[in-house]
């Protein structure tokens, strides 16, 4: 059972600004590398701070607010078709750290209490598409050296991660991975009330989603991210998708954005738009 973290120490959030990628978002008031280089003087406020948000089981407004960029999948291609635009989510600099201090945490108490299954992939370290094909083939060739045939059903499942229910995903790391208390109220808040501006063409169009998953593929900034792995993982008695939501998500949003953006141009307009009753974007 995990009912709360440990602390957060100043050497451990100097090696991690340390060995931070020097990448700044737009959100952020002053570039990363300058951040990197004053990371001793800053260190001990940041882990007073972080420390703060665990204990509390609370994950700072500030850090839920994101910068989406649409970018085209591949070069060449054509900008006119919305469906060849990824969104690409940028977050605060403070944000992913937090984020990579809770997931340490995370995966060695899902380590240590061997709560991951041997053949999941998925968001794990040392583990990749390779892992699982090597895995199906060398079942395979198990299965003919015995003289038995096989089938392989290969699903494929469109923006999963945008079905994810989240109560029930925070009913189920509590029933069945243990999370108690101020840890299991932290990924509560984490999960809630996120937002984020669709950047694009110099225009600027903001979005509230009350379902967002920021751990879809698209726009997962946590590198091995243990909570992904957990909405994946197979379950016998709760179903994670939700059939029935209609919840806007990131990428039909920046779709909006776009057109929105497009039609101004077009028109040479700056008036604003208002927001829909879905929740999509609102110019500005």
């Amino acid at each position: 059972m995990l009912s709360e973290w440990t602390a957060v120490t100043a050497d451990e959030i100097d090696k991690l600004i340390g060995s931070a990628p020097n990448k700044t978002c737009q959100l952020d008031p002053v570039p990363t590398w300058l951040v990197k280089d004053v990371r001793g003087l800053v260190s001990p406020f940041i882990s007073l701070l972080f420390n703060k948000s665990l204990t509390s089981g609370y994950f700072p407004l500030e850090f839920k607010q994101a910068v989406v960029r649409p970018l085209l999948k591949k070069s060449g291609l054509d900008a006119s078709d919305l469906k060849n635009f990824r969104p690409v989510s940028n977050l605060s600099f403070l944000s992913k750290l937090l984020e990579r201090i809770a997931q340490c945490r995370l995966q060695l108490f899902l380590d240590s209490n061997d709560l991951m299954p041997e053949t999941q992939s998925a968001y794990r370290r040392f583990h990749s598409t390779e892992t699982a094909v090597t895995k199906v083939y060398n079942d395979l060739l198990f299965a003919a050296d015995d003289g038995q045939m096989s089938a392989l059903c290969l699903l494929d499942l469109t923006a999963a991660f945008d079905t994810v229910d989240h109560a029930l995903l925070i009913d189920r790391l509590e029933r069945q991975f243990g999370l108690r208390d101020n840890v299991l109220e932290w990924f509560r808040s984490y999960l809630s009330d996120r937002t984020f501006r669709v950047v694009y063409g110099g225009i600027i169009h903001h979005a509230q989603l009350s379902f967002f998953v920021r751990c879809h593929k698209d726009q997962c900034l946590v590198r091995d991210c243990s909570f992904c792995t957990l909405a994946t993982l197979p379950t016998k008695s709760t179903s994670m998708m939700s059939t029935s939501m209609r919840m806007p998500t990131i990428r039909s949003c920046m779709y909006i954005a776009i057109a929105a953006t497009r039609l101004q141009l077009l028109h040479g307009s700056n008036s604003a738009s208002p927001t829909s009753a879905t929740g999509c974007p609102q110019t500005v």
